[in-house]
């Protein structure tokens, strides 16, 4: 049997990133804990557009390939060797293991990106690049030996490895090496730009980052424990960037792809999108039609009618929106607002749904919203006194229906009822409020009594399984109850046609849905996966008992296998778009009913998430790269030394303008000694590089020139002497007393703050005195723009 355009590429990807690695001096090859590679491949320019053509897919030129060393025997027993590993002991665990090398590079890209979109003329982007890759190969080196002590401290005398213990230690390691990874970053900035970042940078840095990829390239993750790869479309918008526009939309494709071409497989249309609404500064009516261009723009990009087939009458078919969001928030204060979400996107869907129907001629898709909460406190559905509880409940037994049960008699009167409550121009807010919702709903209890009698032979195959198991789920009512919502948003995804999906973010919830589809996707590699089996059990309930037991060692079984890769696939999500991992944890205690990051289910004993905020764009990473600034910039007895100078030099303000007549003479006379050592306190530490980028951002400042070093050095207070006499003579400014004591009070502050590096703090001090000058204003003007861009 012939590979498939998609496992072709697969292939293609996969050779080329072997070649690469295997071309690597072997001490150059930095493995990441699970055993892997991060390489990045750029295909032939004919074999690119081959592919694109093939799989009617938008592909990047560059893919970034994360290899698995278990594919290959050589790599894979040189990486055992080297961390003293056996095969059989670490292999069943390194799903789970934390990908310690990943999660740091992925970090330290956004960190790089993040620098040179907070000003480019400062941080180019080729010399952030060239940073990246330089602060990666000393940082994995210390990854590697941390990783060596982590695994010795976690085997016991019987050299029996305590995974547990051992991913417990890599979650420290986050904490543990962050610092460190930054202040590596900071300091090869300074080296090789001059620059750090000022406290005027830092008030920006958060926004930036959170709205900045990690990268805007596709990611292959090659998985030899799961028998597939795991493809993830590239996109240059975060879940973060929250607007009104279309150009606002983080949507990423999932394609889990086997390597057996024996093996059946779905080219199912898996879409990963962030929540649709805008949460804040946009009336409800525009984030609501916002919400509607988004889905038509969504069901264009991917032609998604296309890839239906099966529909209803007049040509009408329907994709899902498979909704995590909570429909219960309590504490809607926040930036969260995820009720106020659910209902933004409910109304959309029936505004799009009613757009569909009255104004497209061909191509009818509507859209069926599944909003199943998978929050940790999320809350169960039903008819209860709740509007919103009742919409959510309603939209989802029609999306359930319509997907496993299509056919149906009483699902087309349910749907005829949506129909004409869609065409009414009067209509309610909710489907549920009106006559023709309440019809409905009727319609679908009768239904439900209708499936509970089906007799299911069982399919072989398993996506015809899970329909048959999703069609009981339905009519005994288990999708009400929140115990089953992973599994049941998982279970459809797995079988629905076209689906899109995802939490508030599309990181942390979505990674735990999306996670158990990739394990429905390995079962199905294997009709004798025991998931199989109970699935096949499901679909044969004829009883509530026999439903709810079986429903619940389904569940048991998929969260058990997915234990064992946690930290597969679906975890890269969550870092490219926010620089680090997720930080759902699992549910204990107290917390467990409050906090909406204890999502997860408690028997998830690989768990181990505490330390991943602190590495998120949003949380943690932005702090990380202010302390390390302030790290490399002048020691404390360098900026002690300044404010004594600034002092002295208020103290003695009249000598200050004799000195400044000798000055000026001296320099008339002579361009060096002292007034070499005077300029050199405008110039860093590490020499600046000879690009345009330094050039300009530089070449308008009349008192900084490139001298070298000075033969010897002077007194901190004779430093300060000379520099504010300097500046003085230079810029013409008021030399009165309070002039000068004006000029004190600035330098003074200015060394007080211990953000930029010495060239740094005069290149300020000069900026700040040349914005009263009326010439130098438009200039000034004009790079603080470019650098902000």
């Amino acid at each position: 049997m012939s590979l498939s355009d998609e496992q072709e590429y697969v292939r293609a990807l996969q050779d080329a990133a072997y070649h690469q690695i295997v071309n690597m001096e072997p001490q150059d090859r930095v493995y990441d804990p699970q055993g892997r590679i991060l390489v990045e491949v750029t295909l032939p320019e004919a074999v690119h557009q081959y592919f694109e053509t093939q799989l009617a897919q938008k592909l990047t030129p560059t893919t970034l390939v994360s290899f698995d060393v278990f594919s290959e025997p050589g790599l894979k027993q040189e990486f055992l060797e080297r961390f003293k590993l056996h095969e059989d002991s670490f292999a069943v665990h390194r799903g789970s293991i934390i990908a310690l090398q990943h999660e740091f590079y992925f970090h330290m890209k956004l960190v790089s990106r993040t620098y040179n979109k907070l000003a480019d003329l400062k941080f180019p982007q080729e010399k952030m690049e060239q940073i990246h890759q330089q602060v990666m190969r000393n940082l994995g080196k210390r990854i590697e030996t941390f990783y060596q002590q982590a695994i010795s401290e976690s085997t016991n005398s019987e050299k029996i490895i305590d995974e547990v213990v051992l991913i417990k230690k890599l979650n420290k390691g986050r904490k543990i090496l962050l610092s460190q990874a930054h202040i590596l970053f900071a300091e090869e900035v300074l080296t090789q730009t001059g620059q750090v970042l000022s406290s005027r940078d830092a008030k920006h840095l958060k926004h930036l980052a959170e709205t900045t990829t990690a990268t805007d390239n596709d990611v292959l993750y090659i998985d030899e424990s799961m028998s597939m790869a795991n493809w993830i479309g590239g996109n240059k918008v975060t879940a973060h960037d929250r607007g009104i526009g279309t150009e606002h939309l983080a949507d990423r494709r999932i394609l889990n792809i086997p390597f057996d071409a024996t093996r059946i497989w779905s080219d199912r249309l898996q879409i990963r999108v962030p929540s649709l609404d805008v949460k804040k500064g946009v009336k409800s009516e525009a984030a609501i039609m916002d919400i509607v261009d988004k889905l038509e723009h969504l069901s264009r990009k991917y032609q998604m009618y296309e890839h239906t087939s099966f529909g209803l009458a007049d040509g009408l078919r329907a994709f899902t929106y498979n909704l995590h969001t909570a429909i219960n928030d309590t504490l809607e204060g926040g930036g969260n607002k995820q009720s106020q979400g659910a209902r933004y996107i409910l109304a959309a869907a029936h505004q799009y749904n009613a757009q569909q129907i009255q104004t497209n001629t061909e191509g009818r898709l509507l859209c069926l919203v599944q909003n199943i909460s998978v929050n940790g406190y999320g809350d169960d559905l039903g008819y209860g006194a709740d509007p919103l509880q009742r919409e959510a409940t309603l939209m989802t037994e029609l999306a359930l229906a319509y997907n496993n049960a299509p056919a149906d008699p009483h699902l087309h009167s349910a749907l005829q009822h949506y129909y004409n409550f869609l065409m009414d121009k009067a209509r309610p807010s909710y489907f549920s409020q009106s006559d023709e919702g309440k019809q409905a709903i009727k319609n679908l209890r009768q239904m439900k009594m209708q499936l509970r009698s089906e007799k299911n032979l069982g399919e072989k195959e398993l996506r015809g399984g899970v329909q048959d198991a999703l069609r009981k789920v339905f009519a005994f009512d288990l999708h009400i109850h929140h115990d089953y919502t992973k599994l049941i948003q998982a279970l459809s995804i797995f079988s629905e046609e076209v689906s899109i999906s995802g939490c508030k973010s599309g990181n942390e919830r979505a990674q735990a849905v999306n996670g158990r589809v990739a394990i429905l996707d390995k079962a199905a590699q294997n009709e004798n996966n025991s998931i199989t089996k109970l699935v096949k059990e499901l679909g044969q309930a004829q009883t509530p008992v026999a439903a709810t037991r079986a429903m619940r060692a389904l569940k048991l079984e998929v969260d058990k296998q997915y234990d064992h890769h946690l930290q597969g696939g679906m975890a890269l999500v969550s870092m490219v778009d926010q620089g680090a991992a997720a930080k759902v944890k699992a549910k204990k205690g107290f917390m467990g009913m409050v906090d909406r990051n204890s999502a997860e289910e408690k028997e998830l004993k690989h768990l181990h998430q505490s330390s991943a905020g602190l590495m998120q764009a949003h949380k943690g990473m932005t702090r990380e790269m202010t302390a390390a600034a302030k790290k490399v910039t002048p020691s404390s007895s360098q900026r002690a030394g300044q404010i004594i100078g600034s002092m002295v030099a208020t103290l003695f303000a009249p000598f200050i303008l004799v000195g400044l007549a000798i000055e000026r003479i001296y320099k008339a006379i002579t361009r060096t000694g002292v007034k070499d050592q005077v300029d050199h306190q405008f110039v860093a530490a590490a020499p600046p590089p000879k690009d345009d980028s330094y050039n300009v951002m530089h070449t308008h400042i009349p008192a900084v020139r490139r001298a070298q070093p000075p033969a010897q050095d002077v007194s901190s207070l004779t430093k300060e002497y000379h520099k504010i006499g300097e500046h003085l003579a230079h810029d013409k400014h008021d030399i009165t007393p309070s002039g000068v004591k004006k000029i004190v009070k600035e330098e003074k502050e200015r060394a007080a703050d211990s953000n930029p590096t010495q060239n740094l703090k005069s290149v300020q001090f000069k900026e700040a005195l040349r914005q009263e000058s009326p010439k130098s204003d438009d200039t000034s003007n004009t790079v603080s723009a470019k650098g902000s861009a």
